[in-house]
């Protein structure tokens, strides 16, 4: 991630304010239970809770530093996974919409070498991973311009939403 990458980003979401109380790291991943890629904590603490696209939203705490939201996310998106079956390195942390998980693949120590995968759940023959080149705001901001070359997103792209973000004003 670059920082130009994250102040794209914050431009598309309308330049917000960072957060009152930004959430230290250590509660991030606390909330998590492992080490975060440092992209998705500088994500968290500089962009407001919102959707992209109408369709992916980035799990955090909301904008007072509530992680509370955040957990109940989390241990759904994890049911989610166990439910089918899904690689146990698989780490949930945004949706796109009802169908489609956004996770790391936490395949090494190293949380900033983590690539991102769209995960297609299937119950009835397994979910499929589809690998993303790139960490958590290399995805959104691909994801945004639809540039994220996964053909499972293609549905996505048939429309040009307006806004192309769209902050929930209940959670800043």
């Amino acid at each position: 991630m670059t920082s130009d990458a994250l102040a794209s980003l914050t431009a598309l979401a309308g330049s917000p304010p960072a957060p009152a109380r930004p959430v230290p790291q250590e509660t991030l991943e606390t909330v998590f239970g492992l080490p975060l890629p440092v992209d998705y904590v500088r994500y968290v603490r500089t962009v407001p809770p919102g959707v992209y696209r109408d369709t992916l939203a980035v799990d955090q705490p909301d904008g007072d530093g509530s992680t509370a939201e955040l957990e109940a996310a989390l241990d759904f998106r994890r049911g989610q996974l166990r439910d089918d079956e899904a690689p146990e390195q698989l780490v949930p942390w945004a949706a796109l919409g009802r169908d489609y998980l956004v996770c790391w693949i936490a395949d090494g120590d190293v949380a900033d070498d983590w690539r991102v995968a769209v995960y297609e759940p299937n119950p009835f023959t397994g979910g499929t991973v589809h690998p993303f080149a790139g960490g958590c705001v290399d995805f959104v901001l691909a994801f945004a311009a639809g540039a994220t070359g996964l053909a499972v997103l293609d549905y996505v792209y048939r429309h040009d939403p307006d806004p192309l973000f769209t902050a929930f004003l209940d959670r800043r």
